[in-house]
């Protein structure tokens, strides 16, 4: 049986022209502008194409990632996040954070988590910073949950990107195509000595400067590019890591769990149960993007200006969220960065301080380099008993680490004979450089009043006390400034501002 069908085909009608390529090809030219322009006209350009934002924004993605070539099909690296799609409130989500990462892991105080929290939301800002500081996760031993606290990190993180391992050569590809928060675990492992990671990593930390320079092969030929290593980095460890890397980083301590401690096991299916909460930062993010960068906020001077930095992008997410984030990072900032203050200094610099509570010590204008040294060695809680393999720090040695700040060792006459030593007033100059101090007294701002993270900052700013300990007492405390363990003065000072 056959069957007459209409020869529809051969009709004089126009067949409607397919929209996409034309909806392809301008998501081809939106990937190419600046990540913040995109954002001010994604919406019109949406309206214009007839399609939906998310359609477009997954467009322009696909193209970002692909370089522009087409037939690349790549894998999607990392997820793309549709914005909730009403006003969010920054305090409350700030908090819901806030109590996912208590619920899972130990920490040494509330800094750790507060300092966490707020290195979250401001990753999915990265287009409104001048820096960004790396999120150093660092535990003392094994079984303290690092692990576990990357995937906190990772269920509320922009773009995120798990890796136990990689290569510097697949470190700065990675970053130039996906633009991840990149989640990197046990670098013990592989990154404490690798210079060239290292390299890569640190040159992310100011935007302006963070590229690097390879070359890459073009019709048999090998021609210089260009690569931005832009990017949020969160690093899990155990122990240290280079000197270089700690300082261009935001600190995280972990504690292995006591058996009276209880936290929550993280559900299989956790990075899916947060997904809204992604999507809430996404939005609060794009809402308050502007104005962000318009606050000109930074942190007390803490004699350290790379930690001022580092901690200057936390204090303008806290000022935009509210009470009382203003007063949890200023308190963050001061027991991360005051607290612990030879953490981050080379051999040269401890010696330096350890010499002039030496010289506080014993009241004198001159010591022997050989007295100097014995005493250095008694101390149980520095590295000179063990300096170099395992050998304690020697005149020679000790030499070598003060030469670079212009200290030298000198013949002098002590009593009726002559030795080799050192004078008081050069070891108080170079501590007056190189050794930070604290502020008696530091300035936060107001926390506004409006939670739903959309209000204007306000520039009031309150004060509370820090006390500083005698230079001396670094013979008996690890710590040289101790912060007062008593904040009422603190919550006073701020209700009577308030």
């Amino acid at each position: 049986m056959t069957f007459d069908w209409p020869n529809a085909l051969e009709t004089d009608a126009v067949p409607i022209a397919d929209p996409r390529p034309d909806a392809e090809a301008r998501a081809k030219q939106l990937a190419l502008l600046p990540r913040l322009e995109y954002e001010q006209c994604r919406e019109s350009e949406a309206k214009d194409l007839g399609i939906r934002v998310s359609a477009l924004d997954k467009a322009v993605v696909r193209h970002r990632e692909s370089g522009g070539n087409d037939d690349a099909d790549q894998l999607q690296l990392v997820e793309v996040t549709e914005p909730w799609p009403g006003p969010v409130s920054g305090c409350d989500l700030a908090e819901d954070i806030r109590r996912a990462l208590f619920a899972h892991v130990v920490f040494p105080s509330e800094a750790d988590a507060d300092a966490a929290t707020l290195w979250l939301i401001g990753a999915w800002l990265m287009d409104a910073w001048r820096l960004w500081p790396k999120l150093l996760i660092q535990s003392p031993e094994k079984r303290c949950g690092k692990s576990t606290l990357l995937e906190v990190v990772e269920a509320h993180a922009c773009r995120p990107m798990m890796t136990a391992n990689i290569t510097a050569a697949a470190l700065f590809r990675v970053i130039e195509t996906a633009r991840p928060t990149l989640l990197i675990d046990e670098a013990d492992r592989f990154l404490r000595d690798n210079e060239q990671a290292n390299g890569i990593i640190n040159a992310g930390h100011t935007r302006r400067t963070a590229t690097v320079i390879r070359t890459v092969e073009v019709n048999g030929t090998h021609e210089a590019r260009k690569f931005s290593v832009w990017g949020a980095q969160a690093i899990a460890c155990i122990g240290r890591q280079m000197d270089t890397l700690e300082d261009r980083a935001i600190r995280i301590g972990l504690r292995r769990r006591l058996a009276s401690e209880s936290v929550s096991a993280l559900p299989v299916d956790y990075f899916e149960q947060r997904a809204i909460v992604r999507q809430k930062l996404q939005r609060w993010a794009a809402d308050n993007s502007r104005r962000i960068g318009d606050l000109d906020l930074v942190p007390p001077a803490c004699g350290n200006d790379r930690a001022q930095d580092n901690w200057a992008p936390l204090f303008r997410i806290a000022t935009l969220l509210g009470d009382p984030w203003p007063e949890r990072v200023a308190a963050a900032y001061l027991l991360k960065e005051a607290v612990d203050e030879d953490r981050d200094e080379r051999d040269g610099v401890v010696a330096i301080r350890d010499l002039m509570a030496l010289f506080e010590q014993h009241a004198c204008e001159r010591l022997q380099s050989s007295e100097l040294v014995a005493w250095l060695v008694q101390m149980e809680d520095r590295p000179w008993g063990e300096l170099k393999q395992g050998r304690p720090i020697t005149a020679i040695s000790l030499a070598r680490l003060l030469k670079p700040f212009g200290i030298k060792p000198r013949q002098m006459k002590f009593g009726t004979y002559g030795a080799k030593g050192y004078q008081r007033s050069e070891i108080r100059d170079a501590y007056d450089r190189y050794c930070a101090t604290m502020p008696d007294r530091v300035e936060t701002p107001k926390p506004t009043n409006d939670t739903s993270g959309l209000g204007h900052a306000q520039p009031e700013t309150c004060t509370y006390q820090v006390s500083v300990s005698p230079a001396s007492n670094a013979l008996t405390n690890k710590e040289s400034f101790e912060v007062s363990d008593d904040a009422s003065g603190f919550r006073d000072d701020w209700r009577d501002f308030q």
